[in-house]
């Protein structure tokens, strides 16, 4: 009878420990995969990610145009848009495809990653120089914020185009209008 016991307990906890497994598995890649039903909501979803991203660049930028401009600030703001930027880079790498169609989220992948090139570059250069104190201001920082603006626009500039390319193919692949 003890035997009995013994097999029926080691049952019970290999029953429970296989239930365990199987709902830790099933929550997980329900959490870290999210699929899509409609291509609408897929579509919505990678752009709230974009539209998160741009609101915190818009705080950036109106940091570092106030005329009382703060490097300590900026910074801040600039860090702000740096975690944003990689908890959706994280948050996209969790969007699988649509029905195959991984174009759209890739290119947001792309968008994201030059996104956060910028900020660890060249908004760094130009939170520098623009916090400079305007006596120590010369004609050569002046040449450098612009060059640097330039080169900002260009790399963002490249992967928007591509992103918002790949979005339109993505609604009209899915038989759905952009507004």
């Amino acid at each position: 009878m003890f035997a009995f016991f013994v097999i029926t307990e080691n049952l019970k906890f290999m029953i429970m420990k296989t239930t365990l497994t199987f709902l830790l598995l099933f929550f997980t890649l329900t959490v870290f995969s999210q699929k899509y039903t409609s291509p609408i909501d897929y579509n919505d979803a990678i752009v709230d990610l974009q539209i998160k991203i741009y609101d915190k660049l818009d705080t950036l930028e109106n940091q570092m145009f106030k005329d009382d401009v703060n490097e300590k600030s900026c910074n801040k703001a600039r860090k702000e848009v740096i975690k944003t930027t990689k908890k959706a880079i994280k948050t996209l790498n969790k969007i699988s495809d649509f029905d195959g169609d991984d174009k759209f989220q890739k290119s947001g992948m792309e968008l994201f990653k030059s996104i956060l090139d910028v900020l660890n570059n060249e908004y760094a250069v130009l939170i520098k120089l623009y916090s400079k104190p305007l006596e120590e201001f010369t004609s050569e920082d002046d040449v450098t914020i612009n060059e640097t603006w330039i080169e900002l626009d260009e790399k963002i500039i490249k992967t928007e185009d591509v992103f918002l390319s790949e979005q339109e193919k993505f609604a009209e692949n899915h038989g759905f209008i952009l507004y």
